[in-house]
């Protein structure tokens, strides 16, 4: 039965219009919007860029995720609210605040990019919280969890 619905999320106006463009054909719910707010992220003094393999020069992405978000309708409540599966591959500095809205809303999840700053503190979570959740795979950079529900 393919009775399914793809939802994907884009903050940033161009690369929306640009997934828009490539998945106009397919059964994907594109929305464009964030389901975080500006204090949701982290502060950026407590990021060691070095560690994460990122210049301090990198700074600049948090700026441009604030001002995306400024100009970004926060779309949290117009989501759906259960899914089967979520992947977490957002941006460097809001994924961890993204997981925390989302992962009791889901069966199981993705984290890509597993070794980068953005992965870090959602890992740190599941090391901390062992219980709710179970490592069902590992591949290179990326790991899929059920969530114990």
């Amino acid at each position: 039965k393919n009775n399914y619905t793809l939802t994907s999320i884009e903050t940033d106006k161009t690369a929306y219009r640009s997934a828009k463009k490539f998945l106009n054909r397919e059964k994907v719910n594109l929305l464009h919007g964030r389901i975080i707010e500006i204090s949701d992220l982290p502060n950026p003094k407590n990021i060691d860029f070095i560690k994460f393999g990122m210049s301090p020069e990198n700074i600049e992405w948090f700026y441009q995720d604030i001002r995306r978000y400024r100009k970004t309708k926060n779309i949290f409540k117009d989501i759906d609210k259960k899914y089967d599966f979520i992947l977490f591959d957002g941006g460097e500095f809001s994924t961890f605040a993204e997981f925390l809205k989302l992962y009791n809303q889901t069966k199981y999840f993705g984290l890509d990019d597993i070794f980068d700053y953005k992965q870090y503190e959602v890992l740190k979570y599941i090391a901390e919280h062992k219980s709710y959740f179970k490592l069902i795979k590992t591949t290179q950079d990326f790991s899929i969890f059920k969530v114990n529900n």
